[in-house]
């Protein structure tokens, strides 16, 4: 029996290996296609070499290097890449208040946490860029076109401008482009970001997405409408012993693979995080959602090598994936 699971271990692992080692690195779905067929083929052999991934797992599962608990929703994230900063809005829609707090992904510590404002249920987070975290205000819930836009500055934690009456239209590399309220929508106005002044039309950057020398890296969803859905609910009903649905994210990021999924919880449905390494070992598994009606999309991110996601909504969480940023 020793030997069996000897010889079916190394098996897999030269097979997903030579999935790995692919030169058509960037064709994701063949790395699972690949492993689903040989899976399949070797169909007798699958309880051992599971039993033997499973005692290997244990031992070389990662943990987090960071993890926290905000204890209100997380409702979005904005990524500042260059300077490895993560901004995040917790909206508590029970106790009708909205908060900011500010993760230094480099350090892994809060630069603040739940920064908040008076009547601050009427303010959302846009964007952080450089050192500012840009954030709109609702001047009027019935009428959400009359807007306010500001600028904190997070080392100081003040208001650097604040533009009153502002609608955003355009956010772009170096300037923020938008209306007053009750003025025509041909009467466009720029500002510069840093300094909140406004610049003549001809100065204005016309680029629309900055580019950066560091990007985050986002997983591809794949729905009950994409053709490669059910070849990777069937790798995960092999692999798992557990019947995905809905959905799932997919990314590859260096020898890893990165699968988020749903499977049925009674009358609800369960999210799970999943990283599997190139000799096929669980190296994180993390239960992130529970009693949801809908597939989300975009659960995860990478950025160099920081896995990032929330768990259950109010937990943030970071995994270092591989050694060297």
């Amino acid at each position: 029996m020793r030997g069996s699971i000897s010889a079916a271990n190394s098996t897999l692992n030269t097979l997903v290996c030579f999935c790995w080692a692919s030169p058509k690195k960037g064709k994701a779905i063949r790395r699972i296609n690949t492993l689903f067929l040989f899976i399949n083929f070797n169909r007798f052999i699958l309880p051992i070499v599971l039993r033997k991934v499973k005692q290997i797992q244990v031992s070389e599962r990662l943990s987090p290097i960071f993890i926290h608990d905000f204890e209100q929703p997380i409702w979005q994230m904005a990524l500042e890449p260059e300077k490895g900063l993560l901004a995040l809005e917790l909206r508590d829609p029970k106790e009708a208040s909205v908060s900011f707090s500010l993760l230094n992904l480099h350090t892994q510590t809060l630069v603040f946490d739940r920064y908040a404002f008076e009547e601050d249920w009427w303010m959302s987070m846009v964007t952080i860029k450089d050192n500012l975290l840009l954030i709109k205000q609702y001047h009027d819930s019935q009428q959400p076109e009359k807007q306010a836009l500001l600028a904190i500055n997070i080392g100081t934690m003040e208001v650097q401008w604040w533009l009153q009456n502002f609608q955003l239209l355009q956010l772009n590399s170096l300037s923020v482009s938008g209306k007053e309220h009750g003025e025509s929508e041909s009467i466009v106005k720029h500002y510069e970001i840093n300094s909140g002044h406004e610049l003549a039309t001809d100065l204005v950057d016309k680029s629309n997405v900055q580019e950066q020398s560091i990007k985050a890296k986002y997983p591809t969803h794949y729905d009950s409408e994409s053709p490669h859905l059910e070849t990777i609910k069937s790798f995960i009903a092999n692999y798992f012993n557990v019947k995905a649905v809905g959905a799932c994210d997919y990314l590859e990021v260096e020898d890893l693979i990165v699968i988020s999924w749903f499977y049925s919880e009674g009358s609800s449905y369960a999210n799970v995080l999943s990283v599997i390494d190139s000799e096929g070992n669980i190296v994180i598994e993390e239960k992130i959602g529970t009693g949801l009606d809908a597939f989300a999309a975009d659960t995860f991110f990478v950025l160099k090598n920081r896995l990032i996601f929330v768990s259950n909504k109010t937990q943030l969480i970071v995994y270092e994936l591989f050694e060297g940023a």
